[in-house]
């Protein structure tokens, strides 16, 4: 085996050709894998990479099972599914599925072989670079599928896969951790289709090597309750909980008239993650698609329990995990986005039935990926959202009273909501928009390269918007007589290597921001008046070079009228 050029000087050769069969994602034939150029670069200190180890050396953590051979049904069933790699080699903890075809992988009923669960634990290291950089995908399951780090036996820096097997860069930032003893964890705890994790590539480095995550923060401390609450004024952290009806976070009363988005602390799974029904107003609903009778959807949820849905509420049932197809009502989409027209007739453990121009035709279910009743329409009357940890989202009103809090839903009636199973809860007061759901208009972008277009970034406790250096961003704002403010965290860009400069017009004033890579988040409160132009510029101090990555994010960024605040 040829090694990659690009990985720099070769390790030791007892590093290269110990344990030689172990488990490893090997591309197949029909679609080699190439290399990514520049995963590693000068200067990288090697962790983990199974392009060189070929196995765990003496003093790792391993399952017993990691020399396992699985190429070969690699081959067959998942060939091309990691995307590039960096050399042919890599680390996942999935293993085989009864039976080896795509149909069994998709179908979510399915079980992992042996319900296999492992751990890889590699030997202490010295932090000594800004950061831990790797490849990563799988599933999207915090705390159970995931690649954390460790520093005294404690998780400090934690990431997931995205509900796919294409592999995407993502960097620890452990700056404030240099000089401590760390390890990497790779953590499959999940017994679920889609629960396992895969890795490559992990390097200490001095810059994040253009990974599209930086994670610079320990995850939630799910167990203890700790949360946070956004309102018009600022973030407020602390344990949250319903004192009669009175919402509390940190012991303090929160105004529910005021509050825009309530951080639980518990971590909900990606929606995606099983089967679940999308209903016709938007909402989703995870659990298991049990059956159809008497024009009633019947379905097994998780935290509401059997549920009996009429089929004109329900946009769309999804059967498996993973993305789905738009259709028009009335369609079916199988496993390979085929559409067929026609009415769903029955739906059974085993198969799904369709009545179509062929007839009465019944499809394995495993073929089957979703079925499509009446159109979507999201409610945009409903005042509350809110987004459970088994990764259902639900609209409608949120209710205090003696017995708790309770959501109002349109079609599910009064649901008391337990907040050990809330993950978030989001309100639409009248006069507070979000920056992210401004629509705006990307009015320049400059350089002999052009920047990449402003992102949001809508995570579990904050919304960002990412900008970088060449960018101007204009906003459409509703029109009012009522005098606005803008208030934000104005954060550098993790990783920034340049000093940005931040000018924000409105009604014909112009106010400069100068952000600092290596400074914490400046508080924005800024006066707009009543213009109905918001403009956003942002652009590299003069006074340097451009260097890259550089630029700002705007965390839980508001337009907030006169009498909101």
């Amino acid at each position: 085996m040829k090694f990659a050029a690009h990985h720099g000087k070769r390790p030791p050769r007892i590093a290269r050709t110990v344990l030689p069969c172990l488990v490893l994602a090997l591309m197949g034939i029909r679609s080699p894998a190439q290399d990514i150029p520049l995963r590693t670069q000068q200067g990288d200190i090697l962790v983990w990479d199974e392009q060189y180890l070929r196995g765990p050396p003496r003093g790792w953590t391993a399952p017993a099972d990691y020399h396992e051979s699985i190429g070969g049904a690699l081959n067959d069933i998942r060939s091309g599914r990691f995307g590039l790699l960096s050399g042919k080699f890599l680390y996942s903890s999935w293993r085989q599925i009864i039976p080896l075809t795509d149909e069994a992988y998709a179908q979510g009923k399915i079980k992992l072989l042996g319900s296999h669960t492992s751990e890889v634990l590699t030997p202490a290291f010295e932090i000594q670079l800004d950061y831990v950089t790797f490849l990563i995908s799988g599933a999207n399951m915090p705390g159970e599928a995931c690649v954390n780090l460790l520093v005294d036996g404690k998780v400090v820096r934690s990431a997931t896969g995205t509900n796919n097997d294409i592999l995407t860069p993502v960097a620890f930032d452990v700056k404030t951790l240099k000089g401590k003893l760390a390890q990497i964890q790779a953590l499959d705890t999940s017994t679920h289709a889609f629960g396992y994790i895969t890795v490559d590539c992990v390097y200490q480095s001095v810059d994040p090597k253009g990974a599209t995550r930086v994670i610079t923060q320990p995850p939630a401390e799910t167990a203890q309750g700790v949360g946070s609450v956004q309102t018009v004024a600022g973030t407020t952290s602390g344990k949250v909980e319903f004192v009669g009806e009175t919402l509390k976070v940190g012991g303090r009363p929160v105004d529910l008239d005021k509050f825009i988005q309530l951080d639980t602390g518990v971590l909900a799974k990606a929606s995606d993650a099983s089967s679940r029904v999308k209903l016709r107003n938007g909402d989703l609903v995870v659990g298991d698609i049990t059956g159809l009778e008497e024009k009633k959807l019947k379905l097994d949820q998780p935290i509401l329990g059997a549920l009996d849905l009429e089929l004109d509420q329900i946009g769309q049932a999804i059967f498996m995990p993973g993305p789905t197809v738009q259709a028009k009502p009335g369609t079916l989409v199988q496993i390979n986005n085929n559409l067929i027209p026609g009415k769903l007739r029955w739906i059974r453990d085993e198969s799904i039935a369709i009545d179509c121009s062929l007839g009465l035709v019944p499809l394995p279910r495993a073929r089957v990926r979703s079925f499509s009743f009446t159109q979507v329409q999201v409610d945009e009357d409903a005042s509350d959202c809110i987004a459970f940890a088994d990764g259902s989202v639900l609209s409608g009103t949120l209710v205090l009273s003696d017995q708790g809090p309770s959501l109002k839903h349109a079609f599910l009636g009064d649901l008391p909501l337990d907040l050990k199973q809330v993950a978030r809860i989001t309100r639409r007061l009248p006069n507070v928009r979000s920056l992210t759901e401004l629509q705006g208009e990307l009015a320049q972008r400059v350089g002999p390269i052009p920047p990449p277009a402003p992102e949001a970034i809508l995570g579990a406790s904050t919304q960002a918007l990412r900008m970088f250096p060449g960018t101007v961003m204009r906003y459409a704002l509703p029109a009012s007589n009522r005098p606005r403010r803008l208030r934000a965290d104005l954060w550098p860009l993790s990783g920034g290597q340049a000093v940005v400069k931040v000018t924000v017009r409105a009604g014909g004033k112009a106010t400069d921001f100068s952000v600092n890579p290596n400074a914490d988040a400046q508080v924005v409160d800024l006066d707009l008046g009543t213009t109905s132009v918001l403009e956003i510029q942002v652009q590299v101090d003069a006074s340097q070079a451009i260097v890259f990555p550089s630029g700002i994010e705007w965390h839980n960024a508001l337009i907030v009228e006169a009498d909101a605040s």
